[in-house]
């Protein structure tokens, strides 16, 4: 009766122990390549099911996404608490594959352990699986789905071809093969059972056999499970469409050998650093020793057996990296440790064997310790995924504000926004899924079904990027910016939404005079004619010959507490009498958010003297666009004249840096090229990937030229490059 009551009690005490490691990632959201998952998740059909973003292409993946959308979502739109859900029938399907486990390392020790050592390293094993820190991120990401359920199907496969082959049953023979297909249907992972497949036909009871018979046998299962798993490819090109008809290769090259010694240590020593501090170090050496030294002590009275299954279980560790061998897994934060998961199921088969190597009172203490310990490490492990989730969540509800204030009408872009939390990607490569229909929940019936325009760019794209062509046109149709408090020198807070208003009748050059630089009682300067947005250009003239030790300097005030102020650099004016101070004001936000200034400050020298503003520079003549040659990307500078440089501060004298850049017209991402001269007029930029001047698609987009003079802008043009 007793062990009747401490059963149930012991299953308890671990569901509690599961629940508490998993704790922080089933109550935080989607973040990441989920968010487009779960807004791409549409259509019918077997075309639909080959076409779900971020699942390799595998059918049984995709239909299982397809089926949690019909069972948790209602009108298509995921509910609040989706990731839950979504999370649980992970923990599930991981739970399923610690019991396959469980079953496979019963059958394959039973004849050379006995049952009761062979019962207590499988069960340690399967328990060891489902708290192990490694699965964490796998089971936290939504788009994995499929590599769960890979190794599902996979350990049941090996459970029913190990009690085939032991039981002599053709019919549990033909499942385990059928198991192997639908592990192909599903992940990745399945690529590596063919391996494991022919291990168990070598290590199976037969041992009586010659050891040609079990070679041959042994490669017979490899061929055979092969065909299983490869049978998803031949579906995939007879009912896929043609865009989904591509396969992710297996590539070793010696470059991966760093990362596989990487993720070597991450395997024997988990330690999450990042989130739980330098005790997570000997908590993972504490494991570590926990769950090999019963190992030790027994492979001294069967060291031929032990160094076989040594030899047999460090190869299949190694192996189960190549899948993903040029994917690194971050050691301190163990970040990208979703790539382990196959290779973690390996490696709780050697810990449940080794820790339960003894027989005494041992045998279920260390586990236990183990248990405990791995807990830990996964609750520490989740915790960065919660506060991921977090910033993800809180960029949401502000960009959902601002666009349901403009009836989420427009376009919006997110300036600078924090793209990592602890390592993880919190936002998805198209912001735009942000703001999509399936997962607005509230404002369902008001977000369009394309759903809005959003973007994502930063400081240095965001300067080229104002007063471009393509940025005037998203003003046309409403644009709206989403700025951090901290860029505009306020408090930490949520995100503040700036409207750009349409800015086509100003005059492109405006001065000011000494006298427009206060405005009275708080009333914007030169009655509101300095409008920043458009005027992001700034000259100052100043007599030769007075003393200038520092860069120029202006400071300005703006309502709502926006203070600001910016460098710029001395450059030699055309007049020999004058010295010239250039700004550029493009990638300010303070300066270009703000609707008027209430007070605008010229420092040291500058004081006194009319501030000269004007907007963009033109865009660059047609025969100044950049050009593709042998030599490389070419820009002709004939006629683009560029202010000398003003020797007048420190550092001043250097030779001014040239640079291309370009943007392409989806994604507002800056790449930058250095130019060097080539002859007198023209410069040349060695783009390292040469295939970007074979693509059509690659050309287009919005390209420009710099001149730079301590990191300030001196000469700048732009355009849009056209085909010819």
């Amino acid at each position: 009766m007793g062990q009747g009551l401490n059963k149930p009690l012991w299953v308890a005490l671990y569901l509690g122990l599961v629940a508490w490691a998993y704790s922080p990632i089933l109550s935080a959201g989607p973040f990441g390549a989920d968010l487009e998952l779960l807004a791409g998740l549409s259509g019918r059909g077997s075309a639909a099911l080959y076409t779900v973003p971020h699942t390799d292409g595998r059918p049984l993946a995709a239909l299982s996404l397809f089926l949690s959308r019909g069972l948790w979502s209602a009108e298509r739109v995921w509910p609040a608490h989706l990731a839950t859900w979504l999370r649980l029938e992970n923990l599930i399907c991981l739970a399923i594959a610690a019991q396959g486990l469980r079953l496979v390392l019963q059958r394959l020790f039973t004849p050379w352990f006995g049952g009761e050592t062979a019962r207590a390293a499988a069960l340690t094993a399967g328990l060891l699986l489902m708290v192990h820190p490694l699965p964490v991120a796998a089971v936290a990401m939504v788009h994995l789905r499929g590599e769960l359920l890979a190794l599902a199907f996979g350990t049941f496969g090996l459970a029913a071809f190990l009690e085939a082959r032991q039981e002599r049953n053709k019919r549990l023979l033909g499942r385990a093969f059928l198991f192997a297909f639908l592990a192909g249907m599903c992940g990745r992972w399945a690529l590596f059972l063919p391996f494991l497949y022919c291990v168990l036909e070598g290590v199976s009871s037969q041992r009586h056999r010659p050891t040609a018979a079990r070679w041959r046998s042994a490669g017979l299962t490899f061929v055979a499970c092969a065909v299983c798993v490869a049978a998803e490819f031949v579906l995939r090109g007879q009912l896929a469409p043609e865009s989904a008809r591509t396969f992710q290769y297996l590539s070793v090259h010696l470059s991966a050998i760093p990362f596989t010694v990487e993720k070597l240590g991450v395997l024997f020593m988990p330690a999450p650093v990042g989130s739980v501090g330098v005790l997570a170090i000997p908590v993972a050496l504490a494991t570590l020793i926990l769950a090999t030294h019963p190992g030790f002590v027994a492979a001294r009275g069967a060291p031929r057996l032990w160094g076989r299954i040594v030899a047999v279980w460090g190869v299949s560790l190694v192996l189960s990296l190549i899948l993903d061998a040029h994917q690194r897994v971050v050691s301190l934060d163990l970040v990208g440790a979703q790539v382990l998961l196959g290779a973690t199921l390996i490696l709780c088969t050697g810990w449940g064997l080794a820790a339960t190597a003894i027989s005494d009172f041992r045998r279920t203490l260390l586990p236990v310790l183990l248990l405990l310990l791995f807990a830990w490490l996964a609750h520490g492990t989740a915790e960065p995924i919660r506060q991921a989730s977090y910033q993800v969540d809180l960029v949401r509800t502000d960009l959902e504000q601002a666009a349901g204030r403009r009836n989420f009408r427009g376009s919006y872009v997110l300036l600078e926004p924090k793209q990592q939390v602890a390592g993880h990607q919190i936002l998805p490569s198209d912001p735009s899924v942000l703001l999509s229909r399936r997962l607005a929940q509230g404002a369902w019936g008001r977000v369009p079904e394309g759903g809005p325009l959003v973007r994502a760019i930063d400081r240095a794209a965001f300067g080229s990027w104002w007063g471009s062509p393509d940025f005037f046109k998203r003003v046309e149709e409403g644009l709206c910016f989403l700025v951090p408090p901290d860029l505009l020198g306020l408090e930490v807070g949520p995100l503040l939404a700036f409207d750009v208003p349409s800015m086509g009748d100003l005059p492109a050059v405006l001065e000011l005079a000494d006298e427009d630089f206060h405005g009275s009682n708080g009333s914007p300067i030169a009655q509101g004619r300095l409008v920043p947005g458009w005027y992001t250009q700034l000259t100052v003239h100043i007599p030769r010959g007075r003393q200038v030790s520092e860069a120029p300097k202006i400071e300005w005030q703006a309502p709502g507490g926006l203070l600001g102020s910016t460098k710029g650099v001395w450059v030699r004016s055309t007049n020999p009498d004058l010295m010239e101070a250039r700004f550029d004001l493009r990638a300010e936000p303070a300066w270009v958010f703000a609707e008027w200034l209430t007070q605008l400050r010229a420092v040291g020298p500058l004081a006194g003297h009319p501030l000269v503003f004007s907007s963009e520079p033109s865009a660059l003549p047609v025969g100044v666009m950049p050009h593709w040659s042998s030599e490389g990307w070419i820009v002709n500078t004939h006629g683009f004249e560029v202010p000398l440089v003003g020797g007048v501060q420190e550092g001043a004298d250097q030779v001014p840096e040239w640079l291309l850049w370009r943007m392409s017209p989806g994604a507002l991402k800056r790449e930058e090229f250095v130019l060097e001269p080539l002859d007198a007029d023209r410069l040349v930029a060695q783009i390292p990937s040469n295939e970007q001047h074979e693509s059509p698609s690659a050309l287009l987009g919005l390209w420009g030229v710099e001149c730079r003079l301590d990191g300030v802008v001196i000469a700048a043009a732009s355009g849009l490059l056209q085909l010819r």
